[in-house]
């Protein structure tokens, strides 16, 4: 989980978070720490990068905790089918198989257009949903390049695709290291996400 840092430096709990998490030995290989090289992620998967624009801290978390990884999976239909937020466990390819297997209730207050809002692609353009290609499940997935728990979660996350071919799936990569970030930039962020939810709460 990471507490906003100022620029150029990060908690060192994070750091001891980020080497006490483990590759699987049987996962397939992805970038090593420090490294923007995406994974080898299978043909079925439509990766589409973005950058994070607004920062919408999760409920129940302090005003200075944005946890990451974070992956929250939408179904056809737009709707939240699975969330997990700040941490990796080996029991994520279970939830995420069965996410993608139709056996989660969708919570259809949660959307997809709702998580594009917060988003960017990389040359600073809006992700509008009617550009998203149609598939069975669109994934949001927002990491960084030093995070250990995320590299971690590509491991299973490949696998979990790789084992269903026939699965049509957007992977929306959100690039979300604020390391690099002044406090009154992510001030600025969390600001615009919060204005953001009012609109749509009011309309």
């Amino acid at each position: 989980m990471l507490a906003l840092a100022t620029a150029g430096t990060l908690p060192a709990a994070l750091a001891a978070q980020n080497a006490a998490a483990p590759a699987p030995a049987s996962a397939p290989a992805v970038a090593p720490s420090g490294t923007t090289a995406e994974p080898a992620w299978p043909a079925n998967a439509k990766v589409i990068q973005a950058t994070v624009a607004k920062i919408a801290i999760p409920p129940g978390h302090a005003d200075n905790d944005f946890p990451i990884p974070q992956i929250r999976v939408y179904d056809k239909d737009g709707r939240l089918v699975l969330e997990r937020l700040g941490y990796y466990a080996p029991t994520f390819s279970s939830f995420l198989t069965r996410a993608l297997s139709g056996g989660s209730p969708p919570d259809a207050s949660k959307t997809l257009a709702g998580e594009l809002d917060l988003v960017l692609t990389p040359d600073g353009k809006p992700i509008a949903i009617t550009a998203v290609p149609e598939a069975d499940y669109t994934l949001v997935d927002y990491w960084a390049s030093w995070c250990a728990p995320c590299r971690a979660q590509d491991r299973d996350l490949i696998k979990v695709l790789s084992a269903k071919p026939n699965l049509r799936v957007n992977l929306v990569r959100v690039e979300a290291d604020l390391s690099q970030k002044t406090p009154e930039e992510i001030a600025r962020m969390i600001e615009a996400a919060r204005a953001s939810a009012a609109k749509k709460t009011q309309g």
